[in-house]
């Protein structure tokens, strides 16, 4: 059982939260309305990717903000703090989480790491397949079938040309 003080310090300790998608940032903004506390949201990159629209990017429908919002204007105003950086260690023991030379102390701590991409054993596909999970991906995946267009069109060879504009999605 834990002291008085011990109880009184925890409760200014901060939530901690690692990986910005969607189970990360939507708990960071959840929390905020139960916890009284600090509530600390850590990425590796600076935008959150709103993935359900990231063809719409790839079409030029919509702009890379839209698609891509940083965490500081995501969370301006909300008493989150963004921190940006890798973790490189979690002292589950001391409770603290340890990135950018800086240990990080935590009342509660959130893992939100999200997904990779899965290739279903598909052989060969994760040598040749472009994924499609940022917005680097998406920019990618344009030039990438910009350059098949643009050898196609100069190609004379109708199964060559034909070969080089055959895209699978999976």
């Amino acid at each position: 059982m834990r002291s008085p003080t011990e109880t009184e310090t925890d409760d200014n300790l901060p939530i901690v939260i690692v990986g910005g998608g969607f189970a990360g940032l939507f708990a960071a903004l959840h929390l905020r309305d139960l916890h009284s506390g600090p509530i600390i949201l850590i990425d590796q990159t600076w935008c959150f990717v709103f993935k359900p629209l990231l063809y719409e990017l790839l079409s030029s429908e919509v702009k890379l903000e839209l698609i891509c919002p940083r965490y500081d204007r995501l969370l301006h105003n909300t008493g989150i703090t963004f921190v940006l950086g890798t973790v490189e260690a979690i002292d589950l023991d001391q409770k603290q989480v340890k990135l950018n030379g800086l240990t990080y102390s935590y009342r509660y701590l959130v893992l939100a790491l999200g997904s990779t991409t899965s290739y279903f054993g598909i052989p060969g596909a994760k040598e040749h397949a472009l994924s499609f999970r940022t917005g680097y991906d998406v920019f990618a995946l344009g030039q990438h079938l910009r350059n098949r267009l643009q050898i196609a069109t100069q190609t004379e060879d109708m199964e060559e040309r034909r070969a080089m504009l055959t895209v699978a999605i999976g």
